[in-house]
């Protein structure tokens, strides 16, 4: 057994980051590396109903329309320009299924974990850097 050299209590020194902003810069950093989540879809495949949030590139032509509440029919697609709200009935495009070059779909769901992870870790560096402040322990 190791015995200490001195009657000294041992102490446990918290360590934080020196440098704050260069520790977040570098946590949006690799948040931003995180995948986009687009995946493209065949278009000659029988396509399942997309969820109104997903978000649908459809490439046609040399052009790209983002659509979402999108519905594939057998001979057509159409939706809703993203920037427009999901209940603009009104604003609903098509185009013929054989104009369709491609699809690519982006689900609801992708990208918020990513920031959600990031935001998770940010918050708990900076909750630690103020309790190292406060507490005016040894932070690096």
């Amino acid at each position: 057994m190791a015995h200490l050299a001195s009657d000294e209590p041992a102490t446990a020194t918290i360590m934080a980051p020196k440098r704050l902003p260069d520790t977040l810069a570098l946590m949006v950093l690799l948040g931003g590396c995180a995948p986009n989540g687009w995946r493209d879809r065949p278009v000659n495949l029988v396509t399942p109903p997309f969820k109104p949030q997903a978000q649908i590139q459809v490439f046609s032509g040399g052009s790209m329309a983002q659509w979402h509440a999108v519905i594939v029919t057998r001979d057509s697609v159409s939706g809703i320009p993203y920037t427009m709200p999901i209940a603009c009935a009104s604003c609903r495009r098509s185009m013929p299924l054989i104009e369709v070059d491609s699809m690519r779909i982006r689900p609801a769901s992708v990208g918020k974990e990513g920031a959600v992870i990031t935001g998770a870790v940010v918050a708990a560096l900076v909750v630690e850097y103020i309790v190292c402040s406060l507490a005016k322990i040894s932070c690096g």
